[in-house]
């Protein structure tokens, strides 16, 4: 797919339709989990298996 949103000739949308008030909802527990010491800990640890690759 391109930037255009075509896949070959068919056009296609990313578009999400959700209530404002999900969206927000969303993006708060994101932020939570992003902020916990376990998430950032397995953030670590993934890099470090990556870079042993």
């Amino acid at each position: 797919m391109d930037s255009s949103g075509k896949i070959g000739r068919k056009a296609s949308s990313h578009s999400v339709w959700a209530a404002k008030k999900q969206i927000e909802e969303a993006i708060t527990l994101v932020e939570a989990q992003r902020a916990d010491p376990k998430h950032q800990k397995k953030l670590a640890q993934v890099k470090v298996h990556r870079e042993a690759k």
